[in-house]
């Protein structure tokens, strides 16, 4: 049922969604031109999304919020069951893998307070392609003015922790490491010096939203006008050209040709998405004599997440190794395991397999896609526990969620 809000609520919650996939680009126009910041500042901006979506979802509360709202709860718990553990045995933890899981509850819940207000979702992810693309082109044609309003390199070793001589991309337009082309590798060759980032820094994140544009255009079709239609696509075609990611390749042709499919699929077939996922990589990509963080392709990356996974003990298992999280960046799953524990990893699965009810085509096609999108995104890194690639992705999955669930009510 839709609730009438004001003109500035509406506001505030595109706002919401925006900000949080663009405000490190306003940290670092601030970082290059206006004062140095730090991991502080990315924090406060992170705790002031939250209490955002707290505030503006507030007046729109629905029984559909609380299974997200619950999915935080139990995080809680596995993170004091965590802390204490490591206390126990005298070890710090950080209460980064608790935000991380608030990221997934707030903007789910800010998917179902956009549809419960009324405001179209597809008009907003429009606006933010729209925008991407602007700084995408300003990168790709003019990159020593792009490098010189955000400076990426500088915010990275600012608010990240980085070095110099990691976080350096090409020498002289103060991007980040990973805009680099690497030699020999599967190109789309749209580009001639680098892999792009527009607002969002960093080419990973790129690639992660142009797969939300075509997972929101395969289940909202008919939401988007014709015009947003032709725009969100080619925005998403210039996004993948640009990330130049294999992934995303691989994504986007999954969504396009799966787009007759997943309705055909039985309902609880989502659960066994990832279980079938890793062990099909187990079979063709495991093999730690051969696979190590250096090789950089799909049997490579795939097989050394499954390297990592398989070297997680007891204790990594029930959380008790926090030293091991931030060595476990290239592989989702074992970063998800060593800070949320193996049930803290289960929980997420049943979550995503779950969390949208299929009572027609478009939520049945947002729910596989959700899940082949988590389970393929876990074995290269958690990046969509990133506040630039959850916003968008579990603010389309709590949107579509709660249409399905009115349209059952109905």
């Amino acid at each position: 049922m839709k609730r009438t809000v004001s003109p500035f609520h509406m506001a505030l919650l595109a706002g919401l969604l925006l900000f949080g996939m663009f405000y490190n680009a306003l940290l670092a126009v601030l970082n290059a031109h206006v004062f140095p910041v730090a991991t502080l500042h990315v924090m406060l901006c992170e705790a002031l999304v939250l209490a955002g979506i707290a505030y503006a979802a507030y007046p729109l509360r629905d029984g559909a919020m609380r299974p997200w709202l619950l999915f935080s709860g139990l995080f809680v718990f596995l993170y004091l069951w965590v802390a204490l553990y490591n206390g126990v045995l005298g070890q710090e933890v950080s209460p980064k893998p608790l935000r991380d899981v608030f990221l997934i509850s707030a903007y789910g819940v800010l998917g179902i307070a956009y549809a419960k207000a009324g405001l179209s979702l597809p008009r907003v992810l429009t606006a933010a392609a729209l925008a991407v693309i602007a700084f995408l082109l300003l990168e790709r044609f003019a990159v020593d003015i792009y490098g010189s309003i955000f400076n990426p390199l500088s915010y990275y070793i600012n608010t990240r922790g980085f070095t110099e001589r990691v976080a350096s991309g090409l020498e002289g337009l103060n991007l980040f490491y990973n805009t680099q082309l690497v030699e020999g590798r599967f190109s789309l060759g749209f580009l001639s010096t680098h892999r792009l980032s527009s607002l969002f820094l960093e080419q990973t994140t790129l690639a992660n939203f142009a797969i939300v544009l075509a997972m929101s255009l395969s289940v909202l079709w008919q939401d988007y006008t014709v015009r947003q239609r032709a725009l969100v696509a080619a925005c998403a075609l210039l996004m993948l050209l640009g990330s130049d990611s294999r992934m995303a390749l691989g994504m986007c042709a999954i969504v396009l040709l799966g787009h007759k499919l997943w309705p055909l699929l039985p309902r609880l077939g989502t659960l066994a998405v990832m279980p079938m996922l890793l062990a099909l990589s187990a079979m063709m990509f495991y093999d730690p004599q051969t696979y190590t963080l250096l090789n950089d392709n799909l049997p490579g990356r795939f097989g050394w997440s499954l390297t990592q996974l398989a070297q997680i003990d007891l204790q990594g298992l029930l959380g008790g190794r926090p030293e091991m999280i931030l060595e476990s960046m290239d592989s989702g799953y074992s970063y998800v395991i060593y800070a949320q524990t193996v049930f803290g990893m289960v929980a997420l699965w049943l979550f995503t397999a779950l969390i949208v009810p299929q009572r027609n085509a478009p939520a049945r096609r947002m729910a596989y896609l959700l899940n082949v999108f988590v389970a393929v995104n876990l074995m290269t890194g958690p990046t969509i526990l990133s506040i630039k690639t959850a916003a968008p992705l579990w603010a389309l999955a709590g949107y579509v969620a709660y249409r399905a669930r009115q349209e059952a009510v109905a």
